[in-house]
């Protein structure tokens, strides 16, 4: 049992001294190793700012910053005060050269409304003249008169408003301004089928000097043209408009 521990010993001293480098049977200890280096003295460690050395010497270099190596990968180098950064050839300025042969923004002006035959006919020469035309129609607003002219007097009329009154016709109205001015009007009709009507019931009462006639506020059918061209086709234009006494406007959007 004695032996036995005293076995233990020795194993364990041997092995703590193994560990220690001191004696190890292939010449491995730390400062063996540093001796056998070649050339340790030129072994540097750089910084981030630092450059390399000229000579032939093996150097290890610190971890450079993020930001540099994202600077590094695409290309362009961090920019330092005072410096103006360089702009890529895609976002150079046009030319005045390039500039100058850019096309114009078209102009679009606009007729007064025309009677439906005349305006297919400027349509027709404005389009053969290489000009984009667009037709707008506005419909016709008619409406009906029924009424008696007008008196020479303002007692005369009058006159004849209490005769209608007297007669039965309540819807009499005389005119006091106007190119109707001292006539009567007997009723205001959209179809002239209706004015019609009421001509009939009035020579029924015995009143014979009723007339029909569109009233001042109607408008028959007219046709809008819209015309789009380069300014030097719409000179052209304009010109031609003030020959026939067409006043042209710019196209509201």
């Amino acid at each position: 049992m004695k032996f036995l521990i005293i076995l233990l010993l020795a194993i364990n001293a041997f092995l703590f001294s193994f560990w220690n480098g001191w004696i190890s049977p292939w010449d491995n200890r730390e400062p063996e190793r540093l001796r056998r280096q070649v050339d340790a003295e030129r072994i540097s460690i750089l910084s981030a700012n630092s450059s390399p050395k000229a000579e032939g010497g093996a150097t290890l270099s610190a971890p450079a910053a993020p930001g540099a190596a994202a600077a590094g990968a695409t290309g362009n180098a961090p920019a330092t005060p005072g410096s103006t950064p360089s702009k890529p050839p895609g976002d150079a300025a046009a030319s005045p050269e390039v500039a100058a042969r850019a096309p114009a923004s078209p102009v679009c002006m606009e007729f007064p409304a025309l009677e439906p035959d005349k305006a297919r006919s400027l349509e027709t020469s404005l389009k053969q003249a290489g000009l984009q035309v667009e037709a707008r129609t506005l419909e016709a607003s008619i409406s009906y008169l029924v009424f008696l002219p007008p008196s020479e007097s303002l007692r005369e009329a009058q006159r004849k408003l209490a005769e209608l009154k007297r007669l039965g016709v309540e819807e009499a109205y005389l005119f006091t301004e106007g190119p109707m001015r001292l006539g009567i009007s007997l009723g205001l009709f959209r179809l002239e089928e209706g004015a019609r009507t009421r001509v009939q019931e009035l020579s029924g009462k015995g009143i014979r000097a009723a007339r029909i006639a569109q009233s001042p506020g109607s408008r028959p059918a007219r046709t809008v043209l819209r015309v789009t061209g380069q300014e030097a086709q719409m000179s052209s234009v304009r010109q031609a408009a003030g020959e026939v006494s067409l006043s042209l406007k710019t196209c509201e959007p």
